[in-house]
């Protein structure tokens, strides 16, 4: 049984989910090298993969499993 995270939105997943909300809403401004766009896949898909199995909120929860069937992220959903 999965427990649901007690610091959400103010927790790491949640800041990381608003930071990466903000640079999508401004990804034109945004031009990462190589280096710093895997990083932020890795970071990206660690954070969404928590939300998925974390969050108390199911909008949440759902939203980060379905941007999880990115193919970007390979096979994340395991259970």
């Amino acid at each position: 049984m999965t427990e649901y995270c007690l610091w959400w939105d103010q927790c790491s997943c949640g800041h990381s989910w608003g930071r990466w909300q903000a640079i999508y809403e401004l990804e034109d401004d945004w031009r990462p090298d190589q280096f710093r766009l895997d990083c932020a896949e890795i970071e990206i898909r660690n954070m969404l993969d928590c939300v998925r199995r974390r969050c108390p909120d199911p909008k949440f929860r759902m939203h980060a499993a379905i941007q999880l069937m990115h193919p970007v992220f390979g096979s994340v959903i395991d259970g």
